[in-house]
């Protein structure tokens, strides 16, 4: 008399256990509408259940591919919508040309504050600079340059909006047609200036110094005359992106 467990699972005695290897076969075998086995097709079901609810919580997601993307960029959220516009390749170039424009005059006034002649002459001698006049030239010399790099507004984002450490105005939109103004005005004065070094002619004939000295004095203020049309080329340009809807 045996006392295991019989070996036939059909035992009237115990019942019928059913395979268990039988079952799991034909649970995997059994297939979805779609022809995926059902836990792919419940994996499947959970992914697109995920996206669909990131997407109906934030629009500014947008689905590729049956994935989800982060949020575009959008400069001017929160902003007027003609900021954060696009600058220009060529305006950017120019940016950064027009303190070059100022920086060859800068460093030869420096260079006579620093008692250099550079062949200017004072009554006949090599010129000598010193005290007050010196400290003049200096600060002439990076004021000017200052002003210069101030073209930089014209194509930076603080041009639109106020550095958070700026007085007054700190992270604020900045007006763009009082911008234009400004700069159309800044225009028209350097223009001027650079002028008056050249118009009329004989003002450089006039010039006391040497040969050598006048035509290095040349060279260096030629490069201001540039300055005015960059300039002016940058406020149009910043007057396109930002005063047109």
């Amino acid at each position: 008399m045996s006392l295991g467990v019989p070996a036939s699972r059909n035992c009237p005695a115990l019942g019928t256990f059913p395979s268990r290897s039988r079952g799991r076969r034909r649970a995997n075998s059994a297939e979805t509408p779609g022809g995926l086995p059902p836990r792919k097709a419940l994996a499947r079901h959970d992914r697109l259940g995920a996206v669909r609810e990131l997407s109906e919580c934030s629009p500014t997601f947008a689905p590729m591919n049956g994935t989800t993307l982060l949020p575009s960029p959008n400069p001017a959220a929160g902003g007027h919508p003609c900021d954060g516009r696009r600058v220009p390749r060529w305006a950017a170039v120019v940016a950064h040309i027009v303190p070059l424009t100022t920086l060859p005059s800068g460093l030869w006034r420096i260079a006579i504050a620093c008692g250099f002649s550079l062949g200017m002459l004072d009554h006949g001698e090599p010129i000598d600079v010193h005290g007050w006049e010196s400290v003049y030239l200096i600060c002439l010399s990076l004021t000017i340059e200052g002003c210069a790099l101030l073209a930089f507004g014209l194509v930076r984002p603080w041009g639109e909006r106020a550095p958070r450490w700026f007085p007054v105005i700190a992270a604020r939109r900045v007006p763009p047609r009082l911008v234009v103004a400004a700069a159309a005005t800044g225009t028209v004065l350097v223009t001027f200036i650079a002028l008056m070094f050249f118009v009329p002619a004989d003002s450089i004939s006039d010039l006391e110094a040497t040969d050598a000295g006048r035509a290095l004095a040349v060279a260096c203020y030629l490069p201001l005359l540039l300055w005015g049309p960059l300039l002016g080329a940058l406020t149009i340009a910043y007057h396109r992106r930002r005063c047109r809807g």
